[in-house]
């Protein structure tokens, strides 16, 4: 994608289109019985629409070895706003390992290019409000699956919240005027993504946190290691020393993770 608007629109517009075969799947009350349900869509709408124009904006500015460490944030994030949001507690014995996972995490996306300087830029506290703006969604996932139901809250959020693209097209329309090789490179990051989502979007109707820190360990790392090591031109290839580095955070990641799960 040319610009971060374009990729903006055509991310939500992907997601309008699979949202639309959901109903296929399953029976959805595709009108609501009662208007005042929508009002589930909003708390998750608003900061996915928000959190998603950062992220955008963040992606074609902030040097990609940065990333990592700031979204392990959302690990502290998102603890906090079960807590006072959904009274989602954490046991006092378990919070020693709420704080492993955390530090663990900044260890599993160790990165040797990785510099200071990085975090001096105005585009990480755009990338923050994304990572913050992700946390408020998992807690409106929560109580939205619950009030309306896993499936209509799904489609609700995918058909009606994408409907939130007319307000930005005003804005935006000059800047989203792309060739169709871009968009079709795009629709499979985006259709596995769906189907990622709608997993996720069930583990938190039941729990926040440790679904939340599951998704927040970077197994794509595993991968990222198996194809460097056969190919050193990808982008992920580092020495085998910072791999260790990260298979350690990995490895203390799940550990502090099995260990909530039970506790």
């Amino acid at each position: 994608m040319p610009n971060p608007y374009a990729w903006f629109f055509w991310y939500f517009l992907i997601y309008f289109c699979l949202g639309l075969f959901l109903p296929l799947f399953n029976p959805i009350k595709v009108i609501p019985a009662d208007i005042k349900q929508l009002s589930f869509i909003l708390p998750y709408t608003i900061p996915i629409f928000i959190g998603i124009f950062c992220f955008s904006h963040a992606l074609y500015k902030l040097d990609v070895t940065t990333m990592g460490p700031l979204f392990n944030l959302g690990n502290v994030f998102t603890p906090l706003l079960a807590f006072f949001v959904l009274g989602e507690k954490i046991p006092f014995q378990n919070i020693p390992w709420l704080i492993l996972i955390v530090i663990a995490g900044f260890f599993a996306v160790y990165d040797e290019r990785l510099k200071f300087k990085s975090f001096l830029n105005k585009y990480v506290y755009v990338f923050l409000l994304w990572v913050f703006c992700l946390s408020i969604t998992r807690i409106a996932a929560n109580r939205g699956t619950n009030a309306l139901g896993f499936w209509n809250f799904t489609f609700y959020e995918f058909f009606y919240g994408s409907i939130g693209l007319l307000f930005f097209l005003p804005f935006i329309y000059k800047k989203i005027k792309v060739e169709i090789k871009p968009i079709l490179f795009m629709i499979p990051a985006v259709v596995l993504e769906f189907f990622g989502l709608l997993l996720i979007l069930k583990a938190f109707s039941y729990q926040v946190v440790v679904p939340a820190i599951v998704n927040s360990m970077p197994l794509g790392s595993v991968v990222a290691f198996a194809l460097s090591r056969s190919n050193k031109r990808l982008l992920e290839y580092h020495p085998l020393k910072t791999y260790a580095i990260r298979f350690l955070g990995i490895f203390l990641m799940t550990v502090g993770l099995i260990r909530l799960a039970i506790g």
